[in-house]
């Protein structure tokens, strides 16, 4: 007899031993849907539904596949019983071993004859387990640990119901012995209102008889927090958790306490798990105080009308008036229904090649429906939009084959230590010779190439499937460094278009080679400033080649997923980083020749990508945030292509260190962010391995961050006159002499900006290139300040300006080494200016500019004495109906008061009531107002 036969006899008798009625089955065979195909299934009773479109899969291990492309439900034959216990045991294999990234979903289903439901067992987002009998459920405490299967095992006696695993008793239902009757079982799916678990499902076991109970899960023995966490859990956490998958069309601010004290209890128990325990008192105590709110019994009012997101090419598309704020995390759709509550409508994910690519190079389809597609259509039932990280680097086959991009470089971030780690890591040639942070490649070679199309091609395809996916970031924090033979050979290519010989050459860089090929780049001279033309040279060679990297990027996106809207995630060094001290040598070591050319990637995406921060609320000597720093990123990029929207997807707005982040503070930094073109920004929360940067574990930054996004969205139309007020007045920036001459070029020109932000004038930055092309549409006054180094066009660049009527200052020096001003000709309105950085000065050059171009705001936000006041930045525009929207924000080191002049009434747009022109405001409170 063949084998194959055998085998289908001694399945086919397992079953019928399980599923005959009155058959008691002390042995305890299984039904083990390995071992039966789908014709074998149907042909004995066992019936398997599968979702519209799917394709149904049995997995030889572990079972019947309820996943993304094969999703599938199981209705077992009928069960009889005349009311003695009954055991179920189940193998439940979760489609990710890790416990904080399940889903919600249904794992199985008791049916009696008449088709009621009499008990459920779900799985709850982050390891939780919820028993339903009857009338009543429970669910459990999360699993503190991953697991690869989960038996499950449901008792049902003459006191109710018990849910065990792994060794414990997790939940208890009380209730009577099941009645005498027919009953069915149905694995996952169950109706449209409650999906299956996703994973697999295999060896279930139908019994007579129960054994005694296993103890219950105890973690109040595990120490005092866990005690505490025990306590709160059981008062926020309720039998009755289910979602109805619909998008939120308002918020609610009792209704997102309570969604935001859901994600808080769960990310205080992961940080148990891990031993992440600062904090934790701060934190658990913010959340207790939200928990009492919510069983108080007094109802929260407060409720904001949600705008629709648009969907597939619209997003933050030129039509798209929508605002878009959530959270970036990993694999995030288990909140999904508390990211809407929340009032959050994106969420930024990510994907890179050793989740979904093999040893081999090929494309692993099976782990992308495993682990990628779930979260995504989990988020797509709540409305909720999906920003996808593509990251491309390097998986560890290709590390192992290419180890010399692996490592670190010596000297990164050390201060007085980096010249001296540099020296030695090329005396001693370790370390890497290409790559930089996360992406650990050479992206000239062939085989990152290569990689790249193996990785993106099919991904792409998969992506463009779901129309929630609205837009794929290609880079994530790009910084490009390869100091490879082939880069070497490149760059000597580079040089012959550059120089009409080597004598030329070596004139410039003081050197001298004999030939082309002794040049040779490190990272000691990629660094250097002293010799200018050299570094000067290497930067726009290296941003070349990253340039061609992004637009390699971006055409695989669009040839392959022509609907998703792209970016790329860069980082904001263009105003120095404010954890380092201004012109020190940390900070001008840091910003190095990364390869990144800000302008030319915008106009490579669809829209601005970036990465920046505003997260030190202490902030420096004179304000009391490091905002500014932000605001003049954002008013660079920003005004690249001002119809491509700024998208920040690692939206560092909370503090990475200690003190914790007081919830006004984000508030401001938010509705700041929106009056600088931002409209759209994802805060990391839940990540698996929590830090600072995590707000999922506070509760008041928490509920802030959602409440402040539903104000946002819920006036739009407020907000986006606010930021798209127009901007007369400009301040060049040179990319130029700011690389060479470092932080000398960058500390005037802060005062300066915030000379006309205090002012209330409406001020951009504008790229030297973009003067030089003529991109300066709707600038009347063009001013620069300290810019000893300009690009050799740029002076006839700024003739051309001020003979088109504008008006151009040039405080201290401007090109004047190698340039005169007028060529033997007559250039209007121009004015030099004596070099300072002081800020009285620099606002009094900026206001009377402003008067001498007939600048004026209609309205006016002042002190008591008529005076701006410093720290207090203020904007004034119109919106469609030609009312006046005065926007203000206080970040200076104490309450102020301000006086509005210039409009008879004004209300709280945020309140909704009528206000005194004269109003105090807080450290870190704003005001947005709108003519009555």
């Amino acid at each position: 007899m063949p084998q194959n036969y055998i085998k289908l006899l001694s399945a086919l008798f397992a079953v019928t031993s399980i599923f005959l009625p009155n058959v008691v089955n002390a042995a305890r065979e299984s039904f083990d849907a390995s071992l039966l195909n789908i014709r074998q299934i149907k042909n004995k009773g066992i019936i398997l539904t599968p979702t519209p479109g799917s394709t149904l899969k049995i997995d030889e291990k572990r079972g019947i596949a309820n996943l993304s492309e094969s999703y599938c439900s199981a209705t077992l034959p009928t069960i009889k019983t005349t009311g003695e216990p009954l055991t179920i045991d189940l193998f439940y294999t979760p489609n990710l071993m890790h416990y904080w990234l399940w889903l919600d979903g249904r794992v199985l289903t008791l049916k009696n004859q008449q088709g009621k439901t009499v008990l459920t067992v779900d799985i709850v987002r982050r390891g939780r387990l919820r028993l339903g009998y009857g009338n009543d459920g429970q669910v459990s405490f999360p699993l503190q640990q991953t697991t690869e299967t989960l038996p499950l095992k449901v008792i049902i006696d003459n006191n109710g119901a018990r849910l065990e695993a792994l060794g414990r008793s997790w939940a208890t239902v009380k209730g009577t012995a099941l009645q005498a009757g027919n009953y069915q079982i149905i694995l996952a799916q169950s109706d449209k209102n409650h999906l299956g678990a996703r994973g697999w499902y295999s060896h279930i076991t139908v019994t007579k008889g129960a054994e005694n109970a296993l103890p219950s899960v105890d973690y109040a023995s595990k120490g005092d927090f866990y005690r505490r966490l025990s306590e709160l859990d059981r008062k926020l956490i309720t039998g009755n958790e289910d979602h109805t998958a619909v998008p939120e069309t308002t918020f609610s601010i009792a209704t997102a306490r309570k969604a935001a004290a859901r994600c808080v209890i769960d990310s205080l128990w992961h940080r148990l798990y891990l031993n992440k325990i600062q904090h934790f008192d701060e934190y658990f105590n913010d959340l207790a105080k939200s928990v009492d709110t919510i069983n108080s019994g007094n109802p929260e009012t407060e409720r904001w009308n949600l705008p629709a997101s648009p969907a597939g090419t619209r997003f933050l598309s030129p039509e798209d008036r929508e605002f878009h704020f959530g959270v970036i995390g990993w694999e995030l759709g288990c909140y999904a229904p508390e990211m809407a509550k929340l009032g959050y409508n994106i969420v930024s994910d990510s994907v890179w090649p050793n989740i979904v690519m093999n040893p081999d190079g090929r494309f692993n389809a099976e782990r992308m429906t495993q682990r990628i597609l779930p979260s995504v259509e989990e988020l797509s039932r709540y409305g909720i939009k999906i920003d996808m990280l593509v990251a491309a680097y390097s998986p560890d086959y290709l590390i192992q084959k290419h180890p010399e991009w692996n490592g670190v470089f010596f000297g990164y971030g050390l201060g007085e230590k980096e010249q001296a780690a540099m020296i030695k890591e090329n005396k001693e040639w370790k370390g890497r010779i290409a790559g930089h942070g996360f992406l650990k490649a050479s992206i000239i070679h062939s085989d990152y190439l290569e990689m790249c199309r193996n990785y993106l091609v099919p991904l792409f395809s998969y992506l463009k499937k779901n129309p929630a996916i609205v837009a794929t970031c290609l880079l994530n924090e790009p910084q490009f460094e390869d100091y490879s033979p082939a880069m070497q050979i490149r760059f000597h290519n580079y040089l012959k278009k550059q120089y009409p010989s080597l004598d030329a050459l070596n004139k410039l860089w003081k050197s001298s080679y004999a030939n082309w090929d002794e040049i040779f780049i490190n990272r000691v001279n990629a660094y250097d400033r002293h010799n200018i033309f050299r570094f000067w040279d290497w930067l726009r060679f290296n941003r070349e080649v990253g340039t061609e990297y992004l637009n390699f990027l971006n055409a695989i996106a669009k040839q392959n997923a022509p609907n998703l809207r792209t970016h790329a995630k860069t980082l904001p060094w263009e105003f120095g980083l404010q954890w380092y001290a201004p012109n020190s040598d940390e900070r001008n070591n840091y910003d190095y020749a990364d390869g990144v050319d800000r302008l030319e990637f915008n106009k490579i995406t669809d829209f601005t990508g970036t990465d920046s921060w505003a997260d030190r609320f202490t902030g420096d000597s004179e304000l009391s945030t490091n905002t500014i720093y932000q605001s003049m990123y954002y008013d660079l990029v920003g005004f690249y292509d001002r119809k491509k929207p700024i998208f920040d997807t690692e939206w560092h707005i909370v503090s990475d260190m200690p003190p914790r982040t007081p919830p006004r503070y984000l508030d401001m930094v938010m509705q700041l962010n929106v009056a600088h073109q931002l409209r759209a920004g994802t805060i990391w929360v839940m990540s698996p391995s929590p830090n600072e940067l995590d707000i999922s574990s506070d509760m008041p930054l928490l509920l802030q961050s959602g409440l402040t996004a539903a104000r946002i969205r819920a006036n739009q139309e407020i907000y986006n006159a606010i930021a798209t007020r127009p901007r007369e007045i400009a301040l060049l920036y040179s990319v130029k002499n700011r690389h060479i001459n470092g932080d000398k070029s960058i500390i005037a020109l802060q005062n300066l900006y915030k000379a006309g932000l205090f002012s209330g004038l409406g001020i951009r930055m504008l790229d030297e290139r973009q003067l030089i092309s003529g991109d300066y549409s709707g600038i009347k006054i063009l001013i620069s300040i300290d810019c000893p180094v300009p690009e050799e066009q740029t002076v006839e660049a700024v003739k051309r300006f001020c003979n088109s009527g504008g008006f151009f200052y040039a405080i201290g020096d401007f090109g004047s080494k190698n340039n005169t001003w007028t060529d033997g000709k007559t250039v209007q309105n121009v004015k030099s200016l004596p070099s300072t950085d002081k800020y009285e000065t620099l606002q009094q050059i900026i206001t009377s500019a402003a008067a001498v171009a007939e600048i004026y705001t209609p309205v006016k936000i002042s002190g008591k004495n008529g005076q701006s006041i410093f720290g207090v930045e203020w904007h004034v525009a119109s919106n469609a109906e030609n009312k006046k929207v005065v926007f203000a924000a206080n970040y200076s080191r104490k309450p102020q008061t301000i006086k509005i002049t210039g409009v008879k009434k004004i209300r709280n747009v945020i309140t909704g009531k009528p206000v005194n022109h004269e109003m105090s405001l807080d450290i870190w409170e704003t005001f947005v107002g709108i003519e009555e």
